[in-house]
């Protein structure tokens, strides 16, 4: 069963980052 996870993805310093979804299989993100 798939199972949705989340992740930060940003700039390098961090200040402006975005909430992306990602879809994985692995039950353990």
């Amino acid at each position: 069963m798939k199972k949705w996870i989340s992740f930060w993805r940003g700039t390098t310093n961090g200040s402006d980052r975005t909430w992306v979804d990602g879809e994985t299989e692995v039950d353990d993100a």
